[in-house]
């Protein structure tokens, strides 16, 4: 789902005053983004521990999984100034995943 303008706007006020008031995007992240984090860590241990992923710690690989698609959304949308269309949105998604299982994914043996 791609971020509401008032998202967007939350962001873009953060990241701008950054400098002034550093405790100010860890507040936006927080209430915007942990619950997805804390839900993605979920999902990661469970692929851990069914052998889809390789062995590592979930709360590390969904921040670095986040990193990927939040870097990649950013990018594309000029740092959530512009709305992205939806099939944009989910290349960068796609994109993100794929360097994600090349770091995490099982790797074949032999």
């Amino acid at each position: 789902m791609p971020a509401s303008d008032e998202v967007r706007s939350l962001r873009l006020l953060a990241l701008g005053n950054a400098a002034l008031f550093p405790e100010l995007v860890g507040e936006v992240r927080r209430r915007t983004s942990a619950a997805t984090a804390t839900a993605l860590t979920d999902r990661l241990a469970r692929l851990v521990l069914s052998g889809a992923l390789s062995r590592c710690e979930p709360d590390r690989a969904a921040g670095h999984l986040l990193s990927l698609v939040d870097g990649a959304l950013d990018a594309r949308s000029a740092w959530g100034s512009r709305a992205l269309p939806p099939a944009e949105a989910r290349a960068a998604g796609e994109e993100a995943a794929e360097v994600f299982l090349r770091a995490y994914g099982v790797q074949p043996t032999g």
